[in-house]
C-alpha cells in the first residue's frame, strides 16, 4: 500500500490504492463465488466421477505418502509432481476438504497474483495533470 504524508490528516492511504485495493477485494469475492459455484455443482462424495483419473491419481499418491513412502518412489510421480499428493494426504483424503482447500487456494491466487505483477511491472509515470 502506498502511504502518503498530508498537512493536514498526517499519515494516510492514498486514494487511488483505495481504489485498487477495493476492487481487488471484489474481484477476488466475484473469483471466489464462482469457484464456490462449480465445486457446489460438481460435489459428489467421492469425487471420483469429477475427476475420474487425476483425483484417483493423487488418492493412490496421497496413500503411498500415508503409508510411509516419503522417498517418492511410485513411477506415479512421473507424471506429477507430489504437491497435491501431500496436501491430499495431509487432510487425510477427505473429499470435502480437498475440494474446499482447492477452491480457496485458487480463490488467493487471484490477489496473489496482483500483488505480484505490482511488485515486478515498472512503474508507471504520473498522470498528466
Amino acid at each position: 500500500m502506498v502511504l502518503c504524508y498530508s498537512l493536514r490528516g498526517g499519515i494516510g492511504i492514498d486514494q487511488r490504492t483505495v481504489k485498487y485495493v477495493k476492487w481487488l477485494l471484489l474481484i477476488t469475492l466475484a473469483g471466489l463465488l464462482l469457484r464456490v459455484g462449480y465445486a457446489v455443482s460438481i460435489y459428489e462424495p467421492s469425487l471420483l466421477s469429477v475427476y475420474l483419473d487425476d483425483f484417483t491419481s493423487y488418492r493412490n499418491a496421497a496413500i503411498d505418502i500415508l503409508q510411509g513412502d516419503l522417498a517418492f518412489t511410485n513411477s506415479l510421480y512421473l507424471k506429477r509432481p507430489p504437491g497435491f499428493s501431500l496436501l491430499v494426504a495431509a487432510l487425510g483424503i477427505q473429499p470435502i476438504l480437498i475440494l474446499t482447500v482447492n477452491t480457496l487456494l485458487g480463490a488467493v491466487i487471484i490477489p496473489l497474483t496482483y500483488v505480484l505483477a505490482r511488485h515486478f511491472a515498472p512503474p508507471h509515470p504520473p498522470p498528466p495533470s
